[in-house]
């Protein structure tokens, strides 16, 4: 049987998603989508309207080393966390 999480401080599951890094995040932000290769910016596309349209889909994105994935991710949820205006609530004591 799964151990219960609970919503408090010593949860260190929580304590670790809410340590991220403000500054990297911003600085996709501000970068925008422009530094995205023409491939990346078709999955980013493909990813976002998904997201936009509430339409539930699965993306498998998949690369060798080197191919700047996680990029691609940090931009995917950078624009649907401003998007949605939902940082806030990521935010520690948001």
């Amino acid at each position: 049987m799964p151990i219960p999480i609970t919503l408090d401080d010593t949860n260190s599951l929580i304590s670790e998603e809410q340590n991220y890094n403000i500054d990297e995040l911003t600085h996709i932000l501000e970068h925008g989508i422009t530094q995205l290769n023409e491939d990346q910016l078709t999955i980013f596309n493909k990813v976002i309207n998904a997201v936009e349209s509430e339409n539930p889909s699965i993306f498998f994105v998949d690369g060798p080393g080197g191919t700047e994935k996680i990029f691609l991710y940090n931009h995917c949820i950078a624009h649907t966390v401003a998007s949605f205006g939902i940082a806030s609530l990521l935010l520690p004591g948001g």
